[in-house]
């Protein structure tokens, strides 16, 4: 028997999406943009005051500066917590910045500034239930922690990214974004604001995270982006 596919509007995708949800946008700044469902999450908090504290990750800018909004249909107040991002919207430079910028310089959103490639294997572990990703990319510059952890503005918090010495040589560990199986829900405000522990450079084997107290699986995810 042949499977029909259920097809929904951009506005009844929107009503999917719970307070607290980590969404994911797949696009390429307007290349592929998913604008329609955005507008529409945008238009339901409008009208409803929901959803409240997303968080938004895309690897490559969600929109641009030529028409399509993109994230900017989140940007109410209250609305975003934070943006986990490879690239944001851009343009011309005589143009009004989007407003994603102007939250962002305001200290109005969290934002963190990741490589692409990481995102994109993030996004891979995160569908595996694996704990994040084990990589060099990113050492010594400013996604270190030891530097600036990727944040984008002051209260931003060092969060999702840690260096951990393995087999004698510095490694970037990022989180997965998404829990796994021995972690809290993505909506739990305790995996959210949990503070991380100071980055580690003596032990020998990666520690868990602070949001799970078992013991990770000897086979580390070793990606590089």
């Amino acid at each position: 028997m042949m499977h029909t596919p259920r097809v929904l509007t951009a506005r009844q995708a929107a009503d999917l999406v719970e307070d607290g949800d980590i969404v994911t946008v797949s696009s390429s700044s307007g290349l592929g943009c998913p604008d329609a469902v955005l507008a529409g999450l945008g238009q339901r908090y409008v009208e409803t005051q929901s959803p409240t504290n997303l968080t938004s990750v895309h690897p490559i800018a969600a929109g641009d500066m030529w028409g399509i909004k993109g994230i900017d249909h989140l940007t109410h107040n209250g609305m975003l917590a934070r943006v986990i991002a490879g690239s944001y919207p851009s343009g011309p430079s005589s143009a009004e910045p989007p407003r994603i910028w102007q939250m962002i310089e305001n200290n109005e959103v969290e934002a963190y500034n990741f490589p692409s490639g990481v995102l994109f294997h993030l996004h891979r572990a995160a569908a595996a239930k694996q704990p994040g990703v084990l990589t060099k990319v990113g050492l010594d510059t400013f996604v270190d922690p030891r530097i600036s952890a990727g944040r984008m503005n002051t209260i931003t918090p060092d969060a999702f990214v840690r260096v951990h010495e393995l087999d004698g040589q510095e490694w970037l560990f990022y989180d997965a974004l998404v829990p796994n199986v021995a972690t809290p829900t993505a909506t739990s405000p305790s995996r959210r604001s949990r503070p991380r522990s100071a980055p580690s450079t003596s032990p020998t084997q990666p520690t868990t995270t602070a949001a799970s107290s078992s013991p990770r699986s000897s086979t580390w995810p070793r990606a590089e982006a």
